[in-house]
């Protein structure tokens, strides 16, 4: 066995060897493409990390065309670690060209990491081919490969995908759940909205976040009461969570309650936070109430947000101040 690691040595040198004179004389893009992917192959770039995958697609990004030709035919024999590299090196270069054999890939090879790595590279080609493909893995039964699917058809954006993510935002898995609301705060869906709703009152607070952030990416002035009904909860999270959503909306209802936040014992990121959602509502009460905060020095940290949010809003013309 030994012997054997020996002249595989010796003849692995001498490819190298030739390959080096060979270019020497007549250096050509394939000639950079194969020593390139011999370094890739065996890890001479940091080891292979993330560095490393790195300066790799910046010498194959240079000759683009031969090196997706050349790591298309690679990946289809190479072992799993280096099929990583190879998969994200062509997500990189964002050729629809790729996209089946990444297909083929996602398909046939059974290993977690190499799926959620090949839909991740599908992601940054942006070919709608995948969305089939990948509305299947939102039906697997890996938790971690269902999630990467619904990050996945949130970035390509295509409506069909919609009614099967819904079905999910019922799921026994509160992860998925809670990817699955998120989905619907990038993709809007009045529909889903209404299933979102329910969510607020789920067993789960990664969830109940969840659905959180996404009535307040949409705006949803519908879902408001709710909100309210939670923005003094006793979970920090929540709260946090509430008050951040609050200023999204942006609806003159939720002043008051962010106010007396403001006149509560709360602490005081949860102050702060409290005048960052004000200064996104266009309301007088809101331009008075920093006024006063910022002449009240008993408070120094107090007086120095309502200091700057109150000129956040005259800079945006939300409000005018007199002198």
């Amino acid at each position: 066995m030994t012997a054997l690691k020996i002249i595989y040595g010796i003849m692995h040198s001498m490819f190298m060897l030739t390959i080096v004179i060979l270019s020497i004389l007549d250096w050509s893009p394939k000639a950079e493409v194969v020593v390139n992917y011999e370094n890739l192959r065996l890890n001479r770039y940091d080891n292979g990390g993330s560095d490393g995958n790195k300066r790799a697609f910046e010498i194959f990004n240079k000759n683009k065309d031969i090196s997706i030709l050349y790591l298309k035919n690679k990946l289809t024999v190479a072992n799993n670690p280096l099929k990583e590299r190879i998969i994200w090196i062509l997500g990189e270069m964002k050729d629809k060209s790729s996209t089946d054999i990444l297909l083929y890939e996602l398909k046939h090879n059974d290993n977690e990491s190499i799926k959620i790595d090949t839909i991740d590279a599908l992601v940054k080609i942006q070919d709608r081919k995948a969305v089939e493909p990948l509305i299947k893995l939102l039906y697997s039964n890996r938790m971690n490969v269902c999630i990467a699917s619904i990050k996945g058809l949130s970035e390509i954006d295509d409506i069909i995908s919609n009614e099967h993510i819904k079905k999910l935002l019922m799921h026994n898995n509160p992860e998925i759940r809670s990817n699955a609301i998120k989905y619907f705060a990038k993709i809007k869906d009045d529909k889903a909205l209404e299933k979102i709703r329910k969510c607020l009152n789920d067993k789960d607070n990664t969830v109940r976040i969840a659905a959180i952030y996404a009535i307040g990416e949409n705006e949803d002035t519908y879902s408001l009461r709710l909100l309210l009904d939670l923005v003094n909860s006793n979970e920090g999270a929540i709260k946090l969570s509430v008050i951040t959503a609050l200023g999204k909306i942006k609806d003159p209802i939720a002043v008051e309650p962010l106010l007396k936040i403001l006149k509560s014992n709360a602490e005081d990121h949860i102050k702060e936070l409290a005048m960052m959602s004000l200064s996104e509502i266009k309301d007088e009460r809101v331009k008075w109430a920093f006024y006063d905060y910022k002449m009240n020095k008993n408070n120094r940290t107090t007086s120095h947000w309502a200091e700057y949010y109150l000129e956040k809003i005259i800079k945006e013309n939300k409000t005018s101040v007199g002198d």
